[in-house]
């Protein structure tokens, strides 16, 4: 409600009058009033526990929370008996906020008060009636409540011109911040940068307080007081520990913007200035310390001195990086700053310091000593500085001297850097290393140094840039632990020699020398190459050239690799690559040759495969400013062996950007599995190496892949994967994976289309109902596999497996004892460590819906497949049936029968199993009518039930049922409803296995031995 009230717009000072009104709900009430504005009054509150429930008859909130109160109040009042001095109040509080919206971070704050309080001066005549305030007073107190204050500051301000914007004087009492923590949570959903770069203060407090004037028209403060301290800071970034120290600031002085009239951009000048804390102690020399900035150039004069705890710093950088940091253990950096104008003659800067008694544990640098030294001079014009710079250690020593820098060149660096010679040799280049990493982690090399001496010399003389890098008695060492020696005779160099020419900007680079030797392998020119337009549409002409031997590259090979073995290969390689422009797109003709090939016998080191020559060439090239590359051909050919020929072509676009583009990128590969299969073996990784060890393939390999579609590398897999589409015709006409799974293929082949995320085992451009819409079923062990309904959906992040219901996965196929183990791990204790295995399995995926692959290992809930298997004429052989067969009487050495639909459900991680086995079982038999005895064969069963963890590989509540006929004749009357054995602990533990059977079969009475002496009687029995 308002009630009635004049608006005069042409004078809001003295126009607006008799002005009331009110606001009253559930929720909010606001009462406002008064004669004029310079005369009015108000309060008001709201409650939003009351307005998240009006709402809630609108709006589903869910997990939204919106709760708190606020209340507010208002006085703007004349001083007595004056028309035009006028004191202004204004207060709001807040308690008990906590609001929560969707996935935005929530808001809580329990309590905030803030206050405001001038005296002002109102000149209604002038056009700015506001002309002078007297005192501004403000305060903000946040915290958990009204006394157990997180933040508690105050602002004075007096004096303030606004006609002339100056601030006659400014105090900051002292204002406090209680809990650093606290503080950061209560704002972090207004400032969130830090904790979005991992930043977050675990403790700490801070005080401080200030005084001087300002004029905003001159962009100039002064300092009367200016101090801060920071007791008990610590600052962590993604939980590792950055800073645990206190600072403390104690400053007066002049800041001032400078004049732009004369060139001057900002001008400093302190009385005192210190900085002290356990990292960084700087105070300020007896002379006063100024500095500007003039035309871009600093100049000052005064004195600076510094002293920086060395292993400090190192738990700041190892806090920032994302890889292990040598740690500091000792040292610290001491030094002075100078600075000196003179405007007759010429400014200097100089700082000269020392590290004294660097340490890192555990490595050989203990207490070394570090000169460092640096020195430029200007002229009184301010248009050149001369520089010089020196580091003196034991392991390394830098020299940067002529330098020769052009101020007046502007912004272009090629102009700027006139003449300049850099000189850095490190004789001991491992512990010179150690040195720089420990205090920037983030220059790391891939590989560590172990030995040798680097020397780099760099000069510029004019727009001539030349660089010699060489190193001798290097040696290098991997993630893996791995070492590789570069040879002694001969150092690794590489020798440039370019012209830059241009002005603001690079136009060209023009190198008339580029040579680089690692040993194994030479980089080279044939032809001068010359990059036009660099940083902006580069245009390139030229040719380079890599030529080397991989004899002398296969131990390097190895060691980039991390491979247990050196890589198996001899010959000579040597590839050109051609590079020229027309118009936008630059083109490169790729020729190259690998002659006399040969693949080595890891058992015997002669030669297993030849080839005269492999040939590689390509013709490929780039629309930088489109960003389109096209491959015409990229071809790789082995014409005398046949082994394989693989050809790509296709398209690139936005290959400068997170997410290129595959356009119709086709690659075909022709291979003979017998030859191509030896030759890509040593290249795998070593894991993948252990699991296809014996592996072999056979006859013609062909496979066709097609991709289309944007990959955003930035988004993860899951993501990403859902724009790209990937079709594929893979057929192998064997391969023989006995050794590692216990299976051999045969006519092999399988469609594969990976189109919205979802991977399925089929070519889907194909209609449904078409027969080639799926691969025909493949040759294992002499039955049939299928898995032409397999679906994977890799844009969920769990990787989720779906397979048709009831689909036959295998049919028919010979069981061998390499497979019984691979189910030992699974369905059964009964095919652990199978000596000898046969038998014809069938398997059925009985359900299996959007189950996450990798949450089958790692016990989700969500994770659940069923299968059923079937096992006829089923033989098995080793310690568990063995011996039991031997206790049991059972007639047969190991077991004879078979398995009937046993069931293995996967869930949780674990693998339950159900399953009979019908054992065949020799007895005796009384012929009626003959009245013979004869031996027969029965079947009797035995039922196992329970689960496996198959990431701990232990029993879950598993038991073993021997039904009464298995059991030994003289047990058979005692136990006519057969024997459960509950089994616990290790699956692999064999021997604890058949304890815990013995055991609770009581046959501890035969003695303790039994089960050593069971087990080296099967052992002799098999000699």
């Amino acid at each position: 409600t308002t009630a009635a009230s004049v608006l005069d717009l042409d004078n809001l000072a003295s126009g607006l009058r008799n002005l009331s009104a009110t606001l009253s709900s559930e929720f909010a009430n606001m009462k406002l009033g008064g004669a004029a504005i310079t005369d009015i009054n108000g309060d008001g509150s709201a409650d939003l526990d009351k307005l998240r429930t009006q709402l809630a008859q609108f709006i589903d909130f869910g997990t939204a929370r919106l709760a708190g109160q606020a209340q507010f109040n208002l006085r703007n009042v004349a001083s007595a008996g004056s028309t035009t001095n006028y004191t202004l109040s204004l207060g709001t509080t807040l308690t008990g906020i906590n609001i929560q919206l969707g996935q935005s971070p929530a808001i809580d704050m329990p309590y905030v008060k803030g206050d405001l309080a001038s005296d002002y001066v109102v000149d209604a005549a002038s056009d700015n009636p506001l002309k002078q305030i007297k005192t501004a007073v403000g305060s903000l107190a946040m915290g958990s409540a009204a006394d157990k204050l997180v933040l508690d500051g105050h602002v004075k301000l007096h004096d303030i011109d606004l006609a002339n914007l100056r601030i006659g004087k400014f105090e900051i009492p002292q204002s406090t911040i209680n809990d650093l923590k606290a503080l950061q949570k209560m704002i972090d959903p207004f400032v969130p940068q830090l904790r979005q770069q991992g930043l977050e203060f675990t403790a700490g407090q801070v005080y401080f307080g200030a005084a001087g004037s300002a004029d905003l028209k001159t962009k100039s403060v002064v300092l009367t007081q200016l101090d801060a301290s920071t007791p008990g800071l610590r600052l962590s970034k993604n939980g590792k520990e950055l800073v645990r120290d206190k600072f403390v600031l104690v400053t007066t002085g002049t800041i001032r913007a400078g004049d732009p009239a004369t060139g001057q951009t900002m001008k400093v000048d302190l009385a005192n200035l210190s900085i002290n804390s356990a990292m960084l102690k700087l105070s300020k020399t007896d002379a006063p310390l100024t500095a500007e900035m003039v035309n871009g150039v600093p100049r000052g004069s005064g004195g600076v001195n510094i002293a920086v705890d060395l292993p400090a710093v190192s738990r700041v950088m190892a806090g920032l990086s994302t890889g292990p940091v040598n740690a500091v253990s000792a040292g610290a950096l001491k030094g002075a700053l100078t600075l000196n104008t003179d405007p007759q003659s010429k400014s200097t800067a100089a700082f000269d310091g020392n590290i004294e008694g660097f340490s890192i544990d555990q490595t050989p640098i203990q207490n070394q000593p570090v000169a460092i030294s640096f020195s430029a001079d200007m002229p009184p014009s301010l248009d050149h500085v001369s520089a010089v710079l020196n580091l003196k250690s034991a392991y390394a020593t830098v020299e940067a001297k002529d330098i020769s820098l052009n101020l007046k060149s502007g912004i272009s660096v090629l102009k700027m850097v006139e003449k300049a010679h850099v000189d850095i040799g490190m004789k001991d280049f491992p512990n010179a290393y150690a040195m720089a990493t420990a205090l920037l982690p983030n220059i790391k090399l891939p590989y560590t140094p172990t030995s040798g001496g680097v020397s780099i010399i760099a000069d510029v003389s004019g727009n001539t840039v030349t660089m010699d890098v060489s190193a001798s008695r290097l040696a290098l060492r991997n993630v893996a632990g791995k070492d590789y020696a570069f040879s002694t005779k001969q150092p690794v160099s590489i020798n440039a020699a370019l012209k830059l020419r241009g002005d603001a900007k690079i136009d060209s680079v023009t190198f008339s020398k580029l040579n680089a030797d690692v040993g194994a392998a030479v980089v080279s020119m044939t032809d001068p190459l010359v990059v036009t337009d660099p940083m902006g549409t580069p245009s390139v002409k030229g040719q380079l050239q890599l030529t080397g031997s991989l004899d002398r590259a296969a131990p390097l090979l190895q060691f980039v690799q991390q491979s247990e073995k050196p890589l198996p290969y001899r010959g000579e390689f040597a590839f050109k690559n051609t590079l020229s422009t027309s118009g936008n797109t630059t083109n490169a003709l790729l020729d190259g040759t690998v002659n006399d090939f040969v693949l080595l016998d890891e058992a015997t080191n002669k030669p297993a495969f030849t080839e005269k020559q492999i040939k590689v060439t390509g013709d490929l090239s780039a629309d930088l400013k489109q960003q389109v590359a096209q491959i015409k051909a990229l071809n790789i050919d082995m014409s005398s062996s046949q082994a394989a020929t693989i050809s790509v072509t296709g398209g690139l676009k936005k290959f400068l950007t997170a997410a290129p583009y595959f356009d119709n990128i086709a690659a075909k590969i022709d291979a003979q599995g017998e030859k191509a299969w030896p030759l890509i073996f040593p290249l795998l990784p070593p894991e993948n190496q252990a699991t296809l060890a014996g592996a072999k393939l056979t006859g013609p390999i062909n496979i066709i892949l097609r991709a289309d579609g944007a990959y955003d590398t930035v988004k993860p897999m899951h993501m990403a994967i859902r724009t790209l589409t990937v079709k594929g015709d893979i057929r192998l006409a064997g391969a023989d994976l006995s050794e590692s799974y216990g299976v051999t293929l045969a006519n092999y082949q399988q469609y594969i289309t990976l189109r919205d995320g979802m991977l399925v085992t089929g070519n889907l451009d194909k209609p449904k109902g078409d027969p080639g819409r799926f691969a025909p079923a493949f040759d294992i062990n002499g039955g049939k596999g299928d898995f032409s309904s397999i679906s994977i959906n890799m844009g969920d992040p769990g990787m989720l497996v779906t397979v048709g219901k009831k689909q036959k996965i295998l049919t028919g196929v010979q069981m061998n004892k390499v497979m019984a183990a691979q189910l030992g791990s699974l369905a059964s204790v009964m095919f652990k460590d199978a000596k000898e295995a046969s038998g014809i399995v069938d398997v059925v995926v009985l359900d299996c819906n959007n189950v996450p692959l990798a949450d089958l290992m790692a016990g989700s809930k969500k994770a659940k497949a069923t299968i059923l298997y079937s096992v006829r004429d089923l033989r098995l052989d080793g310690e568990v049936p063995s011996a039991l067969a031997e206790l049991l009487e059972w007639g047969n050495k190991g077991i004879i029968g078979q398995i009937e639909n046993g069931s293995l459900t996967l869930e949780n991680g674990i693998a339950y199993q159900n399953m009979t086995l019908s054992i065949a079982k020799t007895i005796e038999q009384v012929d009626k009518r003959t009245g013979r005895t004869r031996n027969v064969d029965v079947l009797e069963n035995m039922k196992f039930e329970g689960g496996v963890d198959l990431e701990k590989q232990k029993f879950r509540d598993y038991s073993m049922w021997i039904s009464n006929g298995l059991l030994r004749r003289d047990w058979q009357k005692s136990n006519p409803n057969g024997v459960t054995v509950g089994l616990s602990g290790n699956v692999t533990d064999v021997k604890s296995i058949l304890a815990q059977a013995f055991v609770q079969l009581g046959v501890q009475g035969y003695g303790k031995d039994i089960l050593e002496d069971l087990l080296n009687q099967n052992k002799k029995k098999d000699k």
